[in-house]
């Protein structure tokens, strides 16, 4: 989830995306994620399909709190139910998201703070997650290919701006080439082969390094 200013490209939106594409926020979609709570539902339904009961009990929340927000998330077409079965006497629904949602332009713009910084958590989090899965399983250097990599340094108004644009071109053409993957491996009767991968961008201003005082250095 982040911001985007200058793209003119069309993008799927609402039921036209297909499971596992992105949709940029607009501002109906916008006011159905503006809650911690459901943005928290929709990153744990992307990973597996769970219910409101499992969900409501691994964050510890009420369940009639977590099947409200379900609720509201199902109207706007962000989760869907794939499956269900008989639990004493009444059903269990089970969802999975049908889309990744990623805020932008306006949108992004009339979050409150609070609720920026909320989203950026969990995005965080939850990519922090699948690094730690791939770390302990073992993944995360299987490949000499592998990218690991992060950059510091200042940036003037100018440097700044063509960073988040190359960004951008970057994100687009990683879209792409996830989607054109997934067409060649379904036409080819494996929509299950290929290399599980994960991919992320981080650009942010950092906090200025503390300034070396004279007892930092050396002395000899």
């Amino acid at each position: 989830m982040g911001k985007r200013k200058d793209d003119d490209r069309g993008r799927k939106r609402g039921k036209e995306c297909e499971r596992g594409e992105i949709e940029y926020v607009d501002g109906d979609v916008a006011k159905a994620m503006a809650h911690p709570l459901r943005i928290q539902i929709v990153a744990m339904l992307n990973q597996q399909v769970m219910s409101a009961t499992m969900i409501a009990k691994k964050i510890d929340e009420p369940l009639q709190n977590v099947a409200y927000h379900f609720r509201i998330l199902r109207e706007k077409g962000l989760i869907e139910e794939v499956d269900s079965r008989p639990v004493r006497g009444s059903t269990e629904h089970f969802y999975q998201a049908t889309k990744r949602v990623l805020f932008d332009g306006r949108a992004w713009d009339d979050l409150p703070a609070s609720m920026k910084a909320k989203v950026s958590s969990r995005m965080f989090s939850d990519f922090l997650e699948v690094v730690s899965a791939a770390m302990l399983g073992e993944t995360f250097d299987s490949s000499d290919e592998r990218v690991n990599v992060w950059l510091q340094g200042r940036l003037d108004e100018q440097g700044w701006d063509e960073a988040v644009k190359a960004h951008w071109v970057l994100i687009h053409a990683m879209e792409d080439i996830f989607k054109g993957a997934r067409v060649r491996l379904l036409e080819a009767g494996e929509p299950d082969g290929g290399t599980f991968s994960a991919y992320g961008q981080y650009f942010f201003e950092a906090p200025p390094p503390a300034p070396e005082g004279p007892g930092d250095e050396d002395e000899g």
